[in-house]
C-alpha cells in the first residue's frame, strides 16, 4: 500500500518519459495515468470526516463531549439492527436513507461490514451486470472495476453519504476509462453538460474536447443504464 499524491506521481512519470508522450497517450488517458494504472491495482481516496464526527472530535479535545441522549442511542440500535437484516446493498442503502446524518455515520462502520458479507457480495456483484458493457473488453478491466466500486462505496458509506448504486458504478467506470476527464469534473462537475454539447465548447481545453468527441465517450454518456448529472457526480465523489 502507498500512501501518495496522484497528481504528483503522475507528472513526475510524464516528466521522466517525456519522449514516449506522443506515442502512448490516449484520449481521457494521458501518461501519467497510463503508468499508475499499470504499477496499482486500486488507487481510492481517503475518506472525509462527517460533520456529527468532527464535532465529537472536537468535543473530545475541548474535553467538553455531552452525553448522548436516550432517543438516539435507540435510533441508532434500531438502525444497526435494521442493516443487520439487510439482504442486499439496496437494503442497506435504504436503512441509511431513512436517518439522519449523525446517525449514518454511527453506523457506517456496521453498514460497510454488512455490504462486506459475502452473500450481498455476491448479490451486488449480479446487480453490476448490466454494466458489462461499457467496460473494457479483458479481464483486467472487469476486476478493476468490482474492486474500485467496492472500496468506494465503503468510502462514501463511511462519510455518511448513501449514493445511489447505479451512479456510482456508472462514475467508477468513467474514472477508470477517462481518468483524467474523471478528475476534471470531480473539480468541474457543471461542464458535464459540454461532453453532449457538439457546438457550445468555446474556451473549453483542446484535451477536453478531443475527448468529448470520442465515440466511445458518447456511447457510453448515451447507453448506460442511468444519465450522470453534476449533482450525482457530486455525490459520488463524495466530501472531496
Amino acid at each position: 500500500m502507498v500512501a501518495a499524491d496522484g497528481a504528483w506521481l503522475r507528472r513526475a512519470y510524464e516528466i521522466n518519459f517525456n519522449t514516449f508522450k506522443d506515442f502512448v497517450d490516449e484520449p481521457g488517458r494521458p501518461l501519467g495515468y497510463l503508468f499508475l494504472d499499470k504499477l496499482f491495482q486500486l488507487s481510492a481516496p481517503l475518506p472525509t470526516i462527517g460533520v456529527h464526527s468532527r464535532t465529537e472530535y472536537f468535543d473530545s479535545l475541548l474535553r467538553s463531549s455531552a452525553k448522548l441522549d436516550s432517543s438516539f442511542l435507540d435510533e441508532v440500535h434500531e438502525t444497526r439492527a435494521r442493516v443487520a437484516s439487510s439482504r442486499n446493498e439496496a437494503d442497506v442503502l435504504d436503512a441509511l436513507r431513512s436517518v439522519r446524518p449523525e446517525i449514518r455515520e454511527a453506523v457506517a462502520a456496521d453498514a460497510v461490514d454488512k455490504m462486506s458479507a459475502p452473500e450481498v457480495t455476491k448479490s451486488t456483484e449480479h446487480a453490476l451486470q448490466p454494466f458489462a458493457d461499457l467496460l473494457l473488453p479483458n479481464p483486467r478491466s472487469i476486476k478493476r472495476f468490482l474492486n474500485s466500486y467496492s472500496i468506494t462505496r465503503a468510502l462514501r458509506t463511511l462519510e455518511g453519504n448513501p449514493v445511489d448504486r447505479d451512479a456510482l458504478a456508472l462514475w467508477t467506470i468513467l474514472q477508470s476509462r477517462w481518468p483524467s476527464l474523471g478528475d476534471y469534473l470531480e473539480r468541474n462537475p457543471e461542464f458535464l453538460d459540454y461532453l453532449e454539447s457538439n457546438t457550445d465548447r468555446v474556451g473549453m481545453p483542446d484535451w477536453f474536447c478531443r475527448i468529448a468527441d470520442s465515440r466511445e465517450l458518447q456511447r457510453f454518456l448515451k447507453h448506460g443504464p442511468v444519465r450522470l448529472t453534476p449533482e450525482l457526480i457530486r455525490q459520488c465523489c463524495g466530501g472531496r
